[in-house]
């Protein structure tokens, strides 16, 4: 079963235009803006063309992870103290921190860990387990799967930490 909703953020997420599926798909682009604003109700058919172009779209031209990253990743050491984790949380607005011993990542610090062990003394009492790591070329759609069960990916290329994808950074990429 199709989902109507789906065409437009789909398309937004592929960075295409209403027109470039309407012609990728055999429709007019006046079908593609009735659908997504919910003022016509289509044809099975040209549901499925769209559909299936938005499939082959996907596939083709899905965004990959160095695209939607963030370059800048704030990290912190794994000797530091949970105030030095706090005071740069806030400095840098941020919500979690990939904690590095020499370069290599051994965990995550998220506001949620440190207000769940508000007692904690030491930063390994504070530590989650690391996030999913994944390469600069991996595609939007896995992405977007595994941000469903955790809070960020980290994207590495050859043992060096290269960006960070939270669910702010996908929505940007949606939009």
């Amino acid at each position: 079963m199709f989902d109507l909703g789906q065409i437009k953020q789909l398309r937004k997420v592929l960075g295409i235009t209403q027109h470039s599926l309407a012609k990728k798909a055999g429709v007019s682009q006046s079908i593609i803006a009735k659908i997504e604003s919910s003022s016509i109700d289509p044809t099975y058919s040209k549901v499925c063309k769209i559909f299936e172009s938005l499939e082959r779209l996907q596939k083709h031209e899905e965004l990959i992870a160095k695209q939607v990253m963030a370059e800048s990743v704030v990290t912190i050491s794994s000797t530091a103290s949970i105030k030095e984790v706090i005071s740069l949380m806030r400095q840098k607005s941020i919500s979690q921190i990939p904690v590095l011993k020499q370069k290599i990542i051994t965990g995550l610090i998220t506001e949620s860990s440190l207000l769940k062990t508000e007692n904690a003394k030491t930063l390994q009492e504070v530590i989650e387990a690391t996030p999913p790591i994944i390469t600069p070329t991996t595609r939007l759609s896995a992405i977007k799967s595994i941000l469903k069960h955790y809070s960020c990916v980290l994207v590495q290329e050859q043992g060096e930490l290269k960006g960070i994808i939270t669910k702010a950074d996908l929505l940007k990429a949606i939009i």
